[in-house]
């Protein structure tokens, strides 16, 4: 007889053979993740203390760090009456945005122009570059219509 055999005449007869096959794969699954979880090494606990390795470090590591933020240069601001012309560049697979809109890569070396329309006093316009990682590079310019 085999072992399994032998566990289903031990059962209760109230309890369902498929359910205690689940409560066992439940225990083993439970079993398993408890040991992903701890943390590995062994030793005194100074040794402990001072290194603790743990099969979640290089994720939390990942994360911690962040997507690469892209470049962004701009490169000029030209202020004609009401009317500002903002040139600059960024890298090539990133996306481009002058507040709020977006403004395509069409230049040379991934050159962007665009023009915007301030009202009188000062502003601020914000130039943004989002890499295909997520990480984002935001520069603020303060312009002011006379």
């Amino acid at each position: 007889m085999s072992y399994l055999a032998s566990l289903r005449t031990k059962l209760p007869a109230t309890m369902n053979p498929g359910r205690a096959l689940i409560c066992v794969l439940a225990i083993l699954l439970l079993a398993g993740l408890g040991w992903w979880l701890w943390p590995l090494g062994s030793g005194s606990g100074a040794t402990q203390a001072r290194v603790q390795p743990s099969a979640l470090r290089p994720v939390a590591q990942r994360v911690a760090t962040g997507p690469p933020t892209p470049k962004l240069k701009i490169t000029d601001v030209r202020q004609t009456g009401q009317i500002v012309e903002i040139k600059g560049t960024a890298e090539c697979d990133a996306a481009v945005m002058i507040n709020g809109e977006h403004v395509p890569l069409i230049f040379e070396n991934c050159g962007f122009k665009h023009f915007l329309v301030l009202p009188e006093g000062p502003s601020t316009v914000a130039v943004t570059a989002q890499g295909p990682a997520g990480g984002v590079n935001t520069q603020l310019l303060r312009v002011t219509v006379e």
